[in-house]
């Protein structure tokens, strides 16, 4: 029914683990730039799963994932100047 324990879990999940983290995020996201919300927000699965396996102790086998997460995050704070000397053409803005 309504009330059975997977309702009231799923309840539970869709408030605090969704809604209100969203909304807290949205919030607190008005405070940085452009580019340090991008990366907040490209990391945030990778840190979600770094703190599972540590405060839930899960298995981590993320790794070339976490990687590419990584490298697009430390791409945004190339400077312009380095991305024009590139050889496929002039760096854009990231």
């Amino acid at each position: 029914g309504f009330y059975s324990p997977q309702a009231l879990a799923l309840a539970y999940t869709a408030v605090f683990g969704t809604i209100i983290s969203v909304a807290v995020e949205c919030e607190a996201l008005k405070y940085v730039s452009p580019r340090e919300a991008s990366v907040i927000l490209t990391t945030e699965p990778l840190i979600a799963s770094v703190g599972a396996s540590f405060l839930l102790k899960e298995e981590f086998d993320g790794w070339i994932g976490a990687g590419l997460i990584l490298l697009a995050s430390g791409v945004t704070f190339v400077p312009k100047e380095w991305m024009d000397r590139l050889p496929f053409g002039k760096g854009g803005e990231v």
